[in-house]
């Protein structure tokens, strides 16, 4: 029995980047990050690659935990800040519809070198 088939496709410029925890000099390996990244200048259109004949897409999320803030400058009675952590995510999907979402932590007061958080942002994509 003979099935039709398909020649295959052109390569998709997919990025391996590793996922990495710890601190400089005790890195650890936790994962890997498969990516698509074009870089275009400012007057450049986008041209998204045809994904037309790959897998399905399915919804995924992305993880961003937030332990701790070293190194502060006081900016506050002189001695201490109460400080957060605001994030902006931003996304595009195959269609060309962008997507920002914004995230903060509670507020960790008095901090004078460092700011302790257990936090954990979760963007939906």
């Amino acid at each position: 029995i003979q099935y039709p088939c398909r020649p295959p496709l052109e390569p998709m410029p997919i990025e391996l980047l590793d996922v990495v925890t710890g601190t400089f000099g005790q890195l650890e390996t936790v994962g890997q990050l498969r990516t698509i990244m074009q870089m275009n200048t400012a007057t450049e259109g986008l041209e998204l690659p045809n994904l037309v004949d790959t897998q399905p897409m399915t919804g995924f999320e992305v993880r961003v935990f937030i332990r701790s803030v070293e190194n502060i400058q006081v900016f506050k009675d002189n001695e201490r800040n109460d400080v957060y952590v605001k994030t902006e995510f931003q996304s595009m999907d195959l269609a060309g519809n962008k997507y920002n979402k914004t995230a903060s932590t509670d507020i960790h007061k008095y901090a004078v070198n460092t700011a302790t958080f257990n936090w954990m942002f979760v963007f939906q994509i």
